[in-house]
């Protein structure tokens, strides 16, 4: 938050980053958190109620996640994605991850960054076993 009042379009020149219609010139994910309830609208006398969430089914960004703390009801979220990217399973698996990183942080807020798990300790077996592959001796030449 040190930096927000920076105009975008000046830290874009700065940056000039290599353009493309494919996909916004600084990120690709995009995390946006909302505190506080939902906004009241009143207009005189008539009655507005909450609308559904309304998408167009493309997204700004190659993910986006829309996340919400309502006044003690926990956190609430929405994940927009590519589909040309990304399968559903795996947005499933981002957010499974997104969900055990905020928690280790909520139990522990003095561990670092870099302490915190990102895969189970199954997936790591995984990881450092079957998936590591083989080795094989290299005949000296």
């Amino acid at each position: 938050f040190a930096h927000q009042d920076a105009p975008f379009d000046l830290v874009l020149d700065a940056l000039n980053p290599t353009r493309t219609l494919a996909r916004h010139p600084l990120f690709q994910i995009c995390l946006t958190l909302e505190s506080g309830g939902v906004p009241e609208l009143r207009l005189g006398d008539a009655t507005v109620t909450a609308m559904p969430d309304v998408t167009s089914g493309a997204a700004k960004f190659d993910v986006e996640f829309l996340l919400r703390t309502d006044d003690g009801q926990g956190l609430r979220g929405t994940v927009l994605y590519a589909e040309d990217l990304f399968d559903r399973s795996t947005v499933e698996r981002m957010v499974t991850v997104l969900g055990e990183v905020l928690r280790q942080a909520l139990a522990d807020p003095e561990l670092r960054v870099g302490e915190l798990d990102v895969v189970s300790a199954a997936e790591r077996q995984l990881i450092l076993g079957p998936w590591a592959g083989t080795t094989a001796d290299i005949a000296e030449t």
